[in-house]
């Protein structure tokens, strides 16, 4: 059987930064803002990410959603059409740096816009981070 080939791989990360904001105008704008390439030339995803994710952690914080739905979407077509390093980016780039523990109920903050598979791996993270007792708190997925 022909393994399929997957549309966002880590060797064009780009394209996952791209993906990742598009149909997002103030996220695309913020982030290349805060972009800093002075001080490197190559790209380098696990320092860049954090600023996806600190954008995002702000908005739920505050209350202003309005590109959150259409990031989460991406970040779903992204892992779900992601090679292993990609899949393992959004895992250990973006969502444990969304992860906030100063935030209200913050195992729960984002489950409204994670997608299926997202959501799995959100899960699978906060019990190896939390243990599963965090489940039985508020299970609102």
């Amino acid at each position: 059987m022909k393994k399929k080939k997957q549309r966002y791989t880590y060797s064009a990360i780009n394209e996952v930064f791209e993906k990742l904001m598009s149909q997002t105008c103030y996220l695309s704008k913020y982030y290349e803002d805060k972009k800093n390439t002075d001080f490197y030339e190559n790209a380098l995803p696990y320092v860049d990410i954090e600023i996806l994710y600190l954008y995002i952690r702000q908005k739920v914080k505050k209350g202003e959603l309005s590109e959150v739905d259409v990031f989460f979407r991406n970040v779903e077509e992204v892992y779900c059409n992601g090679d292993n390093e990609v899949k393992n980016f959004i895992e250990v780039g973006l969502f444990e740096g969304l992860l906030d523990f100063d935030m209200k109920n913050y195992c729960f903050a984002y489950n409204k816009w994670l997608g299926k598979r997202s959501q799995e791996v959100w899960n699978r993270m906060l019990d190896a981070c939390l243990g599963t007792d965090w489940r039985k708190k508020k299970n609102r997925r």
